[in-house]
């Protein structure tokens, strides 16, 4: 009898074994395939933004940068229109003092990377409030132009 169940147990426990390889074996399957799925999509993924972020301000959408603008604006300031146009953006509003337009710019400056600024202020006599315009351009600012022009001749 002995001799009987020890093969019996033998072959039991290499089907058992030969069984739990090959699922084993199918569940590698199924997660390398996934993986390589996942792999191509961060791969798109990757180039895409490689080219976005290759185009300077031009990826950022216009939701995002709205968003910017109204984050960097304080209690000083009240933005009455923001219109965004092919090459950039126009911002006007009031403030309660020249300088806080001056902050209002500097930060958009440095949040909005790629971006020349131009501001032009203004004296409201009527409401007696100080008065703003922001123009925002994607790219290089003129000024740098004009000294890589002057560096070249």
């Amino acid at each position: 009898m002995v001799l009987l169940f020890v093969p019996l147990l033998f072959w039991s426990l290499a089907g058992y074994w030969y069984i739990e390889n090959h699922t084993l074996a199918a569940n590698i399957q199924q997660l390398e395939e996934a993986g390589r799925a996942n792999h191509e999509a961060v791969a798109r993924y990757t180039a895409r933004l490689k080219v976005l972020m290759a185009k300077d301000m031009s990826h950022t959408t216009e939701r995002s940068m709205l968003m910017y603008m109204v984050d960097c604006a304080n209690a000083q300031l009240v933005l009455d229109t923001i219109t965004f146009t092919e090459n950039g953006f126009t911002i006007t509003g009031i403030s309660t003092a020249p300088e806080v337009v001056l902050a209002y710019s500097q930060k958009l400056k440095s949040v909005l990377k790629g971006v020349t600024i131009n501001e032009k202020q203004g004296i409201d006599a009527a409401r007696k409030v100080h008065t703003f315009q922001l123009s925002g351009h994607y790219g290089k600012s003129d000024d740098t132009k004009k000294t890589t022009n002057k560096a070249s001749q």
